[in-house]
Parts: C-alpha cells; sequence; structure tokens
C-alpha cells in the first residue's frame, strides 16, 4: 500500500481530470464502494473528498482481514529512494513465497 498525504492526492486527482479529460468533473482513478452517492455530486472537491475518505475505508477494511498480507511504503519516500524501497517491498514479497529478481533488466531502475 503507498501511502501519501491525502491533500497530495486531491491535488493530483483534481489534475489528473483536467490533463486528461480537460474538465474536473470527469471521473478519475478508483471508484470506492461509496461510488453510488458520489457520482451524483456536482463538485469535483467534493467528489474528490469524497473518494479519497471512500478509499480509505475500503482498503482499511480489506486489509484488516486475516488472510491480508500487506505492506506500507510512504510515496515520498518511494521517489526519494526507489531502489531502497523496491528492495524493502522484494524482501516482504520473499517472506510470502515468493522471489522478486531486482536485477532483471525490466525491473531497472
Amino acid at each position: 500500500l503507498i501511502e501519501r498525504d491525502p491533500k497530495d492526492v486531491a491535488n493530483s486527482l483534481f489534475r489528473c481530470r483536467i490533463d486528461r479529460y480537460g474538465d474536473p468533473a470527469v471521473w478519475w482513478s478508483l471508484k470506492p464502494s461509496n461510488f453510488n452517492e458520489i457520482k451524483s455530486i456536482r463538485s469535483p472537491k467534493e467528489q474528490i473528498k469524497l473518494q479519497i475518505s471512500g478509499c480509505e475505508k475500503d482498503f482499511k477494511d480489506e486489509l484488516s482481514k486475516e488472510s491480508v498480507s500487506c505492506i506500507r511504503v510512504n510515496y515520498e519516500d518511494l521517489c526519494a529512494d526507489p531502489e531502497k524501497n523496491l528492495r524493502k517491498i522484494a524482501d516482504f514479497v520473499t517472506t510470502l513465497g515468493y522471489r522478486i529478481d531486482l536485477t532483471d533488466k525490466h525491473l531497472s531502475l
């Protein structure tokens, strides 16, 4: 799970709506379980606020299940040192019985 400041997420979602569609009212990204509630709201800023809180709730609910394994990575840390964080993720995946070869040319940084 990549964790990021909700204000930064909101700004990113708003910019993506404009950059990709030229309209902040056009939906972009994940549709949380409260999407039916959100889609009737006219204000893009209010939609985004509810989108973020809905996704946070959905992630929390799913990650609280006993059968779910998760690693949390801070977005700013990931951007500042991608190699270190990819190693952290690879090490975590190894504990689950899988292997990620970070020397694979398709994964090179």
